[in-house]
């Protein structure tokens, strides 16, 4: 294993994984409905815009945790995070003077920001949709304008609000979309690790599948070890707020390789490819929901599904 200053590599290129076929089952349809879209309620829409802050990129020969990189070499770091919009693809430079010792690399991690921008819009047809402005003791409120008359239309856009509190979808005529923050990222898995951690096998198009880890860290960059929001709502998602005071600004996700990435004298750059076709969610009420027929619940983030190469 030799040490070699890795002069040649000049940047990290950010790209688009491979379309997806949006037929697909999961994708949305113009005529999906709280009745049409199955058990979970939730359909798949790709966003026109999925912007993340990225702080730091590195790649490892061992697995990695937020409290142990021992393993791992940090390509990339940037302590205020630099957004990438990742459908329009782009690169960013390498730490100078980066070194790598030569070999194979069997896992790639990036620490990122909790709140990732995302725009989405999808037209329906037949029966308008209603949008939704929350939920009170798990029923939907519908939303209304100012003469008490409901919001709804055939398109229905991201709004601009936090993902996560059932109402950031509005409908109603062809027009803007508005970027949505998502802070839905500040939120995984269950009560039993504090809604901060979770794993997942993802699939980038071209590539075999792998497992990604992902944490929600506070602001020193360690794991989450305390709840520190209420839960509402019956589902492990389904918050309305926060008790006390949130300290979740950063995921860290750390992913299998595979392949593995093997760094020669000859690397000339490094790739990540996301998938970003179907990134996106719509969720629904149910088609049963008194209050709010036809209507959309939130939009969600899909999840960070990404893959390193070299050449």
């Amino acid at each position: 294993m030799k040490k070699t200053l890795i002069s040649l590599i000049a940047y990290i290129a950010f790209s688009a994984s491979p379309a997806l076929s949006e037929t697909a089952d999961g994708f949305c349809e113009a005529s999906d409905d709280g009745s049409t879209v199955g058990a979970d309620l939730t359909c798949k829409v790709t966003p026109s815009q999925l912007t993340f802050k990225i702080y730091e990129v590195g790649i490892c020969t061992a697995d990695a945790t937020p409290a142990d990189k021992s393993s791992c070499t940090a390509v990339f770091t940037n302590t205020t995070g630099l957004d990438i919009n990742l459908t329009a693809g782009g690169n960013i430079p390498l730490n100078p003077e980066v070194s790598l010792t030569e070999g194979q690399y069997n896992y790639g991690y990036m620490l990122v920001g909790t709140t990732q921008k995302i725009k989405i819009s999808q037209t329906f047809t037949g029966t308008a949709r209603q949008s939704s402005s929350g939920e009170n003791a798990g029923a939907a409120i519908k939303a209304v304008d100012g003469s008490s008359n409901p919001i709804e239309g055939l398109v229905c856009v991201s709004n601009g609000t936090t993902f996560g509190d059932n109402d950031s979808v509005t409908c109603g005529a062809a027009g803007t979309v508005p970027t949505a923050a998502n802070n839905m990222n500040q939120v995984l898995g269950d009560h039993s690790v504090k809604y901060a951690y979770d794993t997942a096998t993802f699939s980038v198009p071209g590539e075999t599948s792998t497992t990604t880890k992902i944490w929600v860290l506070n602001s020193d960059q360690a794991a989450i070890t305390t709840q520190d929001y209420t839960v509402v709502g019956g589902g492990n998602n389904a918050f309305t707020g926060w008790s006390g005071t949130p300290d979740r600004p950063y995921n860290f996700a750390v992913q299998a390789l595979s392949p593995q990435m093997n760094i020669t004298p000859t690397t000339a750059n490094i790739n990540i490819k996301f998938v970003v076709t179907g990134a996106g969610a719509i969720d629904f009420w149910p088609s049963t929901e008194a209050t709010c027929v036809s209507c959309l619940r939130d939009l969600t983030f899909e999840g960070m599904k990404f893959q390193f190469t070299a050449d």
